[in-house]
């Protein structure tokens, strides 16, 4: 009798210490000291003990990590991002190596009460360009963001206002690329441009795309290709690009 009730009185007490031994891991998760993912003949770098984990191929992880300790990491980390940069108005060279102001073509005035190139109307296409080094981080995917307005409302093709560009590339110890790359001009979707901004998205042609190379130099020429007579009015460009790093 006296050993029936102290098997009863263990068994209580176990069913009483081991939700407070378990209380700090939710239900369903199952409890480890060490994982080992690999041959039985691997010879890890560290000794795997307690609490440590082994894996000897890839870990891909589609959520976060959160590192408590220190990582050592001998064969390099890689992960991309998208980076960005500003061109400034005021930087850009008309084509022909003229610096832009307001007698240029385009002039470099105020729209709307901000900063901006302004073509006067369909027959001014004279170019306006700026140099810039491929960041050392530059993968893929160069596309640029033209923030635009007009005078006046451009509601239907073939009235449209419009942003051509092309590429130019160059790099030390090559000639001169006197050939640039054509890119796709991109109109106007906004049918209020007299009184609302427009943001074009110009991205770069597979043809570009294949010739760019972190730490070369590219020159990006913007002009003019509307088809109507009222003035297109640059008022910003941001560069971005993926990076890899």
């Amino acid at each position: 009798m006296y050993k029936k009730l102290l098997f009863v009185a263990v068994v209580v007490l176990s069913l009483c210490i081991i939700p407070f031994a378990n209380a700090d891991r939710p239900n369903g998760i199952s409890r480890s000291q060490h994982l080992w993912v690999g041959q039985d003949s691997d010879d890890p770098a560290t000794t795997v003990g307690e609490d440590d984990a082994y894996i000897k191929g890839t870990l891909e992880v589609d959520g976060a990590v959160r590192l408590d300790g220190a990582v050592t990491i001998t064969g390099g980390l890689t992960s991309t991002t998208t980076r960005s940069f500003a061109l400034q108005l005021g930087a850009g060279g008309s084509d022909g190596g003229n610096d832009v102001d307001d007698a240029s073509v385009p002039a470099l005035s105020a729209a709307d009460g901000i900063p901006a190139l302004i073509w006067a109307n369909s027959g001014e296409t004279t170019a306006v360009g700026w140099t810039f080094r491929l960041p050392s981080d530059f993968s893929s995917g160069l596309v640029v963001y033209a923030l635009i307005s007009s005078g006046a409302d451009q509601t239907a093709s073939p009235e449209l206002i419009a942003l051509d560009w092309a590429i130019f590339m160059n790099k030390d110890g090559v000639a001169f690329d006197a050939a640039e790359v054509p890119q796709t001009a991109v109109e106007n979707a906004e049918t209020g441009l007299s009184g609302t901004n427009e943001v074009l998205t110009l991205t770069a042609d597979a043809t570009a795309e294949a010739l760019f190379v972190a730490g070369d130099w590219i020159t990006l020429e913007f002009f003019n290709a509307s088809t109507t007579d009222q003035t297109l009015e640059l008022k910003g460009l941001e560069v971005t690009y993926t990076a890899t790093q």
